[in-house]
């Protein structure tokens, strides 16, 4: 009889923060795959992520990365089920404005490329300077304005040392430089009309 993944993995039930979510994790994985898998499910960066298990307290700052979830809490088995609590590090306070900053940036590539009729829907709720304006982008000169703009704030943004502000910074500023593909991809196929002179 051969054993599945599920019956090999432990389930930790986390909540914290606004989220409330169910990992499946392998007891032998280690604090980096946990941190992950979390993130993969909130978008908190793993340096920013405390997790609290079982009297248990993981975080990349006081946690041996390599170690197995296992060895740090030995209750942590296979089929079991484990309650944790998500908090933010230390590290997350300090970086916390430029954080916000640049998450907000990244809400606002997402209403520009539901504005393109491509990708997500904006999101609800969303109170950035994007959630006014609800017509299509035809006139790549519009859509140009909008991303020079992002990029010209993610400019101003301080991330001090922080190489997580930093790589985060990167990734919607390479977001923002692939707008223009996708403006080019909306309008060559069934995008309204062709680029306005």
């Amino acid at each position: 009889m051969s054993t599945t993944q599920e019956e090999e993995e432990a389930t930790l039930n986390i909540r914290g923060l606004g989220h409330s979510l169910s990992i499946h994790i392998s007891p032998l994985a280690n604090v980096v795959n946990l941190f992950q898998q979390i993130q993969s499910q909130t978008g908190l960066p793993p340096a920013y992520q405390r997790v609290i298990i079982r009297g248990k307290t993981l975080s990349l700052e006081t946690s041996p990365k390599t170690s197995t979830l296992q060895s740090i809490i030995p209750s942590i088995q296979p089929q079991t089920n484990s309650k944790a609590i998500l908090m933010h590090t230390k590290t997350f306070k300090l970086d916390q404005k430029a954080y916000e900053q640049i998450t907000s940036l990244n809400h606002d590539l997402d209403n520009i490329e539901s504005r393109l009729n491509v990708g997500t829907s904006p999101s609800k709720g969303d109170a950035t300077s994007m959630a006014s304006i609800s017509e299509r982008i035809i006139d790549k000169s519009v859509l140009d304005h909008l991303v020079t703009d992002i990029m010209c704030k993610l400019d101003m943004i301080d991330v001090g040392t922080s190489d997580t502000l930093r790589n985060m910074r990167r990734k919607v500023l390479q977001r923002a430089e692939a707008m223009d593909i996708l403006w080019s991809d909306s309008n060559c196929n069934g995008g309204e009309g062709e680029e306005k002179e």
